[in-house]
């Protein structure tokens, strides 16, 4: 047990309870940028690859989603603040499909609904955050992070 990918899973299971997400680029210049996604899943467990759906608003985070290109999305709990980090190559980026959106309208209200209980932000409010054109993409897990607060942040979680 502890493997990378079964903290990848672990980390996804907490997308569940409501999650916020953030996924790390480079430009083609090599500048780092962050954006939020809004949904997340695993495609296909043998290769480890994960499809998340994030913000497309700023063209320089769409112009480094590129295949070959590492990307880092970063998931945490917005309830307990445990958080894990996977990260790999892009295989692929395109527009979002009806699956996508669909996750995405679920997810979005669990992280939303969890912000509430916690912070006790109106709702409505807070759904001003959500992007107005999404993309989504596809990548192959190559590492896991744990990156909850505490002595363990930024462990990285090795496959034994």
């Amino acid at each position: 047990g502890g493997g990378m990918f079964e903290v990848a899973q672990a980390g996804l299971t907490m997308l569940d309870r409501g999650c916020g997400l953030i996924v790390g680029v480079t430009t083609p210049e090599g500048e780092p940028q962050a954006e939020r996604a809004w949904a997340i899943r695993v495609v296909d467990e043998a290769s480890k690859r994960i499809r998340c759906t994030m913000s497309a608003d700023d063209e320089r985070v769409v112009a480094g989603l590129r295949p070959g290109r590492t990307i880092a999305v970063t998931g945490a709990d917005v309830r307990t603040l445990a958080a894990v980090q996977v990260k790999g190559p892009i295989t692929w980026s395109g527009p979002a499909d009806e699956t996508d959106l669909a996750l995405m309208a679920h997810q979005s209200d669990l992280f939303l609904e969890a912000i509430h209980e916690v912070d006790r932000n109106p709702v409505e409010q807070l759904r001003r955050m959500l992007p107005i054109e999404v993309i989504s993409v596809e990548f192959d897990v190559v590492e896991a992070f744990d990156q909850s607060a505490g002595p363990e942040a930024g462990a990285r979680v090795t496959s034994a």
